[in-house]
């Protein structure tokens, strides 16, 4: 019985799972096939072991600063945004900080984790605590963010054979909000306001932007090719989908 099989969705493959065991298809942040086939044989190898109860061998015990330092860089290889990464050690950091010790991995426990996500329920944004201000507390979509970088850390563990079983599993995360993108949509008025507030040199760029929706590092990469005049078309390479 085969648990998963690849796809490809632009120049970017995916992994697909059975519905059997529960998981959804994601992105495998590669073009290269061989690379694609290497972690689909991982990922197929542990879900095997799962389903017949056969237990993972642990060949290191490592502290979680190690663990941490293991991770980003092998982040960094895999040429993920620069600012995901930051994001992601931010959050690794208040973890061990809220933790009070570097503990070895194997010694973190659900409960450890569950009781960070409820402590960071209640604490101040990043940008407010940098500038030292009165803020709001973190949006649900921060919380969520947070939970899930924790998930992949540890993912990321067990698929090293660093950790025997992987304690995000059970725990409770917190559920992804729905936005009412109606109410968010940008206004006529509101677009005549900031387009005069704009400096004429800067008005082609402020409409650029607005109207494709990049990302300031994405638009500095746009170049002639990515434009078909003829089919009044353009394609553009998004960094956190990595496809066109």
């Amino acid at each position: 019985m085969s648990y998963t099989w690849l796809k490809r969705r632009g120049k970017v493959w995916h992994l697909c799972y059975a519905p059997s065991t529960g998981l959804n298809a994601h992105s495998l942040h590669t073009k290269d096939k061989s690379n694609a086939e290497e972690v689909q044989r991982r990922v197929e190898s542990e879900l095997w072991q799962a389903s017949h109860g056969v237990k993972r061998k642990v060949f290191e015990r490592i502290p979680y600063s190690e663990l941490v330092r293991k991770y980003i860089d092998h982040k960094k290889a895999t040429a993920i945004a620069p600012d995901s990464i930051e994001n992601d050690l931010r959050t690794f950091n208040k973890f061990g900080e809220f933790l009070k010790q570097d503990k070895l991995i194997d010694t973190i426990t659900t409960e450890e984790l569950e009781s960070f996500i409820s402590f960071r329920r209640t604490s101040l944004r990043h940008c407010d605590i940098v500038r030292q201000r009165p803020g709001k507390t973190l949006s649900p979509k921060t919380l969520r963010n947070e939970c899930f970088a924790l998930v992949a850390l540890f993912n990321w563990a067990c698929s090293r054979d660093l950790l025997a079983e992987n304690p995000t599993k059970r725990m409770v995360k917190p559920k992804k909000v729905a936005y009412n993108n109606a109410e968010r949509a940008m206004t006529l008025e509101e677009y005549a306001r900031l387009r005069a507030a704009t400096r004429p040199e800067y008005a082609d760029i402020f409409d650029f932007y607005l109207l494709t929706g990049l990302r300031r590092g994405e638009g500095v990469e746009v170049k002639a090719q990515n434009f078909d005049f003829q089919n009044m078309t353009a394609s553009f390479f998004m960094s956190k989908t990595q496809r066109y």
